[in-house]
């Protein structure tokens, strides 16, 4: 058996200004604790009201003014609290019963609970995490058109200024070229005004040049037919029969005699190529060949034989070949058949870059080969 006593001590004030200490004792018996699974709330309830009835009761003890009635009173709200406190014992019981059999139905529902919460919770986080991350990829988005847009902005900026730094270069262009474009017909006007002049020079010169020709000629002619004679006298014949056939068809008197080694001079010259010709190109090879032979002989002698082919004793007949144009010059020139000595086939080609001068000029362009002859006698 648990016996508990409850004292209460209050200090009483009496109306007759007489202070009085009142003791109460209760005695429970028969009272079991309460089970600990009782719930807080209930407890807290019953405390709260265990306390206001006891206030009550030093309310009222306060009040009284007889000893009879205060021993009536503390009698009778003693019982009330007894009552009060069975009352709650009963109850408790019962919610005792009734907390045993749900207990595991509990426990299991609040493991389930637990469960769909943490469900729950895992769900909320990985939305809250996906909408951490669209909110994330949103701001980059964000962050990337704006950097676009600001670069496509410097592209379009920096576009505009190379269109006109482009547009400004094509102007200066086109203003230096019109310049230069008036330079240039300027100056093709000037060029054109002096090869105008030139060639009236070139022509008054021609002119000249062809009367001072003609002249000459005739003073050859003459001159020629005075030193005929003495030269089929005094000239020595030479060791090459295609020489003196040259020779002597640049000397005869009748053109009928010389036509005939004259023409077999051609084909061992010309060959087959002489066929090729045109007939005006024909007429004067066989006119004047042995005139350009003579002219070059001539030329060779007055400039005289070369000194070390003269001291070594070389000597020998080179075939040159060229052609001669109506004005007079001469290109393309070369040794078709060289001695063999450096001395003489150079000189061969100096005295040809010298008579060329003399030559008779034909009215097209024409090819010329013929012999040189060094002789030591």
């Amino acid at each position: 058996m648990v016996v508990v006593y409850f004292i209460f001590s209050q200090k009483i004030i009496m109306p007759a200004s007489q202070s009085k200490e009142v003791r109460i004792t209760l005695n429970i018996e028969n009272f079991e604790p309460s089970s600990a699974s009782q719930e807080l709330s209930d407890i807290e309830r019953d405390r709260q009201a265990l306390e206001e009835a006891t206030k009550k009761l030093f309310e009222k003890i306060a009040t009284a003014s007889e000893p009879e009635v205060l021993e009536s009173t503390k009698q009778k709200i003693s019982k009330e609290i007894f009552e009060k406190i069975i009352f709650e014992k009963e109850r408790v019981k019962e919610s005792e019963k009734v907390s045993l059999k749900s207990t595991t139905e509990e426990a299991i529902e609040e493991a389930k609970l637990a469960k769909l919460e943490q469900k729950r919770l895992e769900i909320e986080k990985k939305e809250q995490e996906a909408l951490s991350k669209e909110k994330a990829i949103a701001e980059e988005k964000s962050y990337l058109e704006k950097i676009e847009t600001a670069r496509l902005k410097t592209i379009a900026i920096a576009t505009a200024k190379e269109k006109a730094r482009l547009a400004q270069i094509e102007q200066k262009r086109l203003k230096k070229e019109k310049k230069k474009q008036k330079a240039l017909a300027k100056s093709k006007k000037i060029k054109q005004e002096k090869q105008a002049k030139i060639k009236k020079q070139k022509l008054a010169k021609a002119k000249k040049l062809k009367r001072e020709k003609l002249h000459k000629q005739k003073l050859a002619k003459k001159k020629h037919a005075q030193r005929t004679k003495k030269q089929r006298k005094s000239k020595r014949k030479s060791n090459d029969p295609l020489a003196n056939a040259i020779m002597s068809a640049s000397t005869s008197l009748s053109p009928s005699k010389s036509k005939r080694p004259a023409m077999r001079m051609i084909k061992q010259f010309y060959g087959s190529e002489f066929n090729s010709f045109t007939n005006t190109q024909k007429r004067f090879i066989e006119k004047n060949l042995g005139s350009i032979y003579r002219i070059t002989q001539q030329t060779l002698t007055r400039k005289g034989y070369p000194w070390l082919a003269q001291k070594t004793h070389q000597q020998g007949t080179a075939i040159v070949t060229f052609y001669l144009h109506p004005n007079g010059n001469i290109s393309k020139l070369r040794l078709k058949r060289p001695i063999g000595y450096a001395s003489l086939d150079n000189n061969t080609l100096r005295v040809i870059r010298i008579a060329y001068k003399d030559y008779p000029r034909p009215k097209t362009k024409t090819k010329i080969t013929f012999y040189v002859e060094y002789s030591l006698f």
